[in-house]
């Protein structure tokens, strides 16, 4: 039989169709049981060359109730999962504002055990307004046929915040043995459970055709499905609080976070007093957030009159820190005196409280591509990340000011290679081998010779 030009019932596009073999519309999806035969008349006023047009999902491109205004996604729906083999998703991400820095996407999904993993998919493409892109990940759903839901957390970076939106895909496992009536029923599933008219416009269309597919086993049918063109739909983007890496350590540790701005770290006889918050007043009593007094001095006694009960205020404003004097002695940065207006802290600096003198350092956070820590992808990515203090008597206690995270290995040399992070309230430590614990008080944090003990924080002896 000869092959002979119909019109899709939906787009109409015209198709070349081929008796037994098109079975759907290579533009839009659409089931091609009732096309229409296109004039012969209207190809030739074409050239024989017929106008397709763009391809189409099956839902709206517009999603008017999204909470995302800066990102639109498209997710490929007609992908099938066999089990066993990989294949590959695949997201398109289109930027609608020219101030958006950079997209992160996170996979949640679980594993043949019942655990969930979280995995980062890698983007490196220049961001530009309007310009849509297709990020891909082969993926392999392991073991187990019938139904998945993989949770795709996308965060949007913008000037001085990152936001985190949420968005679901439902997708059919299924066995390359199983039986025709077994596929046609996970199919069926599937339009029970799907979420969005796109879901069930898909899945319907493979329904209505099932019948038409050659072969014996689904295998034989998702061959004939292969050649249904790549279905891209719309996806509402929902806003929420998130931080995939925390959710990870978590999931690995099996511990909830333990929310505290103040913590106090030991190494060998050396203290390593923790805060994150972003005002911290200093002077020489415990009404302080930090005590200003000489190393290993207890709180009983006779405290230093040269500083005041509040003695000075640091602020941290995400690119700068300032500090601000409040006392009746005076608070000096490299032997200058600040006056009643807070000063912008350089990098490094000897500070003065009354007669007593700390080192302070700043630690920022370098360009885009020196965030290679996994820790770092979510984070602001602001400009200063912590600040720490040192006795320039030569103690052996540290002051770290961490609001994102801070190597200590810039105050103490042999512990180069672990870094402190704070995020959501809480505390968390990277070995250098990459591991991750949550902190809190009594638990102990060893790698190769080194021993790191946890304390509630506690500037008394």
């Amino acid at each position: 039989m000869s092959n002979t030009m119909k019109k899709c019932p939906k787009c109409q596009a015209d198709i070349e169709f081929i008796p037994g073999e098109t079975l759907f519309c290579e533009y839009c999806g659409a089931s091609l049981s009732d096309m229409e035969d296109v004039p012969t008349s209207s190809l030739e006023q074409k050239n024989d060359i017929p106008e397709q047009p763009t391809p189409v999902a099956d839902a709206s491109e517009a999603i008017a109730d999204n909470d995302c205004r800066c990102l639109k996604v498209r997710y490929n729906k007609s992908t099938f999962l066999m089990t066993g083999k990989v294949a590959t998703l695949k997201i398109e991400l289109t930027p609608l504002r020219d101030d958006l820095k950079d997209v992160m996407i996170f996979m949640q999904h679980t594993d043949d055990n019942g655990n969930f993993e979280v995995q980062q998919w890698q983007i490196q493409q220049l961001l530009k307004k309007d310009r849509p892109f297709v990020v891909t990940r082969n993926y392999n759903p392991g073991s187990n046929a019938g139904l998945m839901t993989l949770n795709f957390y996308v965060g949007c970076r913008l000037d001085k915040e990152v936001n985190y939106y949420l968005f679901s895909a439902t997708h059919c496992i299924y066995d390359p043995e199983c039986s025709r009536e077994e596929f046609k029923q996970v199919i069926i599933n599937q339009n029970i459970s799907a979420t969005d008219a796109a879901d069930i416009n898909f899945y319907g269309g493979v329904l209505k055709n099932m019948e038409e597919l050659s072969g014996k086993t689904a295998n034989d049918m998702i061959t004939s499905l292969g050649r249904l063109p790549e279905t891209f739909v719309c996806q509402r983007l929902e806003r929420i609080q998130y931080d995939p890496v925390l959710m990870e350590i978590i999931a690995e540790s099996g511990e909830e976070l333990y929310s505290s701005d103040k913590l106090l770290l030991k190494w060998n006889d050396c203290k390593l007093y923790l805060l994150a918050q972003k005002e911290i007043t200093l002077g020489r009593t415990l009404n302080a957030d930090l005590m200003v007094r000489k190393e290993g001095s207890p709180s009983t006694e006779k405290p230093n009159r040269t500083v005041s009960r509040v003695h000075a205020l640091l602020s941290y404003f995400g690119d700068h820190v300032e500090l601000k004097d409040q006392s009746s002695y005076g608070t000096y940065v490299n032997h200058y005196k600040l006056s009643n207006k807070a000063m912008q802290l350089p990098g490094e600096a000897n500070i003065e409280f009354g007669d007593l003198c700390w080192k302070m350092n700043l630690q920022y956070c370098g360009n885009l591509s020196a965030h290679n820590m996994k820790m770092c992808k979510t984070c602001l990515r602001q400009k200063v990340k912590s600040l720490t203090f040192a006795d320039t008597w030569g103690g052996k206690e540290f002051y770290l000011m961490v609001w994102q995270c801070c190597d200590l290995g810039m105050v103490i040399q042999e512990l180069s290679g672990w870094n402190v992070f704070h995020r959501n309230g809480s505390f968390i430590i990277r070995t250098p081998d990459g591991r991750r614990k949550i902190l809190s008080p009594g638990k102990k944090v060893e790698y190769d010779d080194q021993t790191i003990e946890i304390f509630s924080f506690k500037q008394t002896i």
